[in-house]
């Protein structure tokens, strides 16, 4: 069939629903997806540690076996407590299990564990075809528990992979998560490693890269009479910069007195400056004096 209905068209197919999705998911090749967690999902310890780890309600994008067979939106409405030891207890070496979300499968046992192999040197059982991991939990040696099977939050590693709709940005842990995308041009990633977007050009990244923290500070400060003819004044930055900002400022009076004023910024610092108006003909300073300030990352 070359023409399809959405999922919400009367004549819709369970396959014309999966497609429906995958269009609003698409990356680059045709109708396949980059599959991941959309949200949450994250796996811990049960609330006092057990044989069992829960899994937190959210969503996750498979793509189907064939390529035409479109994407499956999992939802997990309600957290779901997965048996991990108590089925597959611990073993005399240690082993590597995966806490996967698995679409094609019954409901109910979608979200479930999948076994490794004890060894010396475990390493991850393979992830299922049309599925995400969510979790590792490392199985210890059975003599380490003492008798007391029990998943802590130390034994389990996050594996989750995100994904988004095409054109939002997809949330990716490193740059090996990021190259092992499906690349099409104008993707965009949220690098949470160093906390910056990037898209793909088609045949290379383009960096964009965080405006400095914080950005522009302004306001407007008053000076004090500390001599006949000298005032001075302190600005403290509502945010600390982490370098010497630039600093552009204009001084104001109230009256109209004619008299030449001059200021002068002393002391610039990452979290403030201080300020001196000085009148040139040694006239006492008698107008009310200000500093409209603005300071912007250098």
């Amino acid at each position: 069939m070359a023409e399809r209905t959405h999922w919400l068209g009367q004549d819709s197919t369970e396959q014309d629903s999966r497609l429906g999705i995958g269009a609003l998911f698409a990356s680059g090749s045709g109708l396949t997806v980059n599959p991941g967690v959309v949200a949450g999902l994250a796996v811990t310890q049960t609330g006092t540690a057990s044989a069992d780890v829960s899994v937190a309600s959210g969503s996750a994008l498979n793509q189907a076996t064939s390529a035409i067979g479109g994407a499956y939106l999992e939802i997990l409405d309600t957290a779901k407590t997965v048996d991990v030891l108590g089925a597959n207890p611990a073993e005399s070496s240690p082993r590597r299990d995966l806490i996967v979300y698995e679409s094609g499968l019954a409901p109910g046992s979608k979200v479930h564990v999948v076994k490794g192999t004890a060894g010396a040197i475990p390493v991850d059982p393979a992830i299922p075809s049309q599925a995400v991991a969510l979790a590792r939990v490392r199985v210890k040696a059975a003599a380490t528990y003492g008798g007391n099977e029990a998943i802590v939050n130390a034994d389990i590693d996050d594996l989750r992979t995100y994904t988004g709709m095409r054109g939002a940005p997809v949330q990716v842990a490193s740059q090996t998560a990021r190259d092992a995308l499906d690349l099409y041009s104008g993707l965009m990633v949220w690098r949470t490693d160093v906390d910056r977007f990037e898209s793909y050009t088609g045949s290379a990244w383009r960096i964009y890269q965080p405006l400095a923290s914080p950005g522009v500070q302004k306001g407007t400060a008053s000076a004090t009479l500390t001599a006949a003819t000298v005032r001075t004044g302190s600005v403290s930055f509502a945010t600390a910069y982490s370098a010497t900002p630039i600093i552009t400022t204009t001084l104001v009076k109230a009256g109209t007195a004619n008299i030449g004023l001059t200021h002068v910024i002393e002391d610039l610092t990452t979290t403030g400056f201080s300020w001196r108006v000085n009148e040139i003909s040694n006239t006492p300073v008698t107008v009310g004096l200000g500093l409209h300030w603005r300071a912007e990352p250098a």
